[in-house]
């Protein structure tokens, strides 16, 4: 009987050892030291997932769809072609871009800011601006409009000297001037319009009309 116990527990002790040396010798899964750095939703990527992590960033070969906003605060280098399907605002450009913006028509003698300069100095066309002014109903007064740059809003009439929208047509207009001018941090882009003729006309029949403004512009750093 004695030696029926001491073979068991020879033979656990064999087995215990096995399981010992097998525990010891298998690789460990590295468990990263995360740092939690505030609340879920603002910790970093690399925090919740070690592929991230250890991967140097997220690399896949599938697409990625994101139906909220996309933020990206470093640089974006593109391989491919990109496709954008919505309206797209840029605000900076050292190959170029549209400046401007719609004009409100709720009343004649007020200065309009169609868009202020806060992206640094831009060399604009004189050639390129535009002034469009679309008749949406059965009247509208007739009016005279300017637009310019100024460091303020004042009126000015450096683009559009004075433009005249018929009664019941629609305008888009050019500057015959050339050459470019410098539009510097913070100048504004500004318009003006008065009714020229129909000076008994309802205000309300300003809001047949709709417009808008624009010049073309490339940034520069000095």
């Amino acid at each position: 009987m004695t030696k029926i116990k001491l073979s068991v527990i020879g033979i656990l002790a064999v087995v215990l050892a096995v399981v010992i040396t097998w525990f010891v010798s298998k690789p460990q899964n590295v468990v990263p030291n995360f740092v939690p750095v505030g609340a879920p939703g603002n910790m970093l990527a690399e925090q919740y997932d070690p592929y991230i992590q250890y991967n140097g960033g997220f690399n896949t070969a599938l697409g990625i769809t994101n139906s909220g906003e996309l933020t990206q605060s470093g640089a974006a280098t593109l391989s491919s072609t990109l496709a954008v399907t919505g309206t797209t605002t840029i605000t900076e450009s050292v190959d170029g871009h549209v400046v401007g913006g719609t004009i409100s028509t709720a009343a004649t003698g007020t200065i309009r800011t169609v868009y202020t300069n806060s992206t640094g100095p831009k060399r604009c066309l004189n050639s390129t601006a535009f002034l469009y002014v679309k008749n949406n109903g059965s009247f509208a007064p007739l009016t005279r409009w300017s637009l310019g740059t100024s460091t303020s809003a004042i009126a000015s009439s450096n683009l559009f000297a004075s433009s005249t929208v018929a009664t019941s047509t629609s305008l888009l207009t050019y500057p015959s001037a050339v050459g470019s001018f410098i539009l510097a941090q913070n100048d504004v882009l500004t318009a003006i319009f008065d009714d020229k003729q129909n000076a008994e006309a309802s205000t309300t029949y300003f809001g047949n009309l709709s417009a808008e403004a624009g010049v073309w512009c490339q940034d520069i750093s000095i």
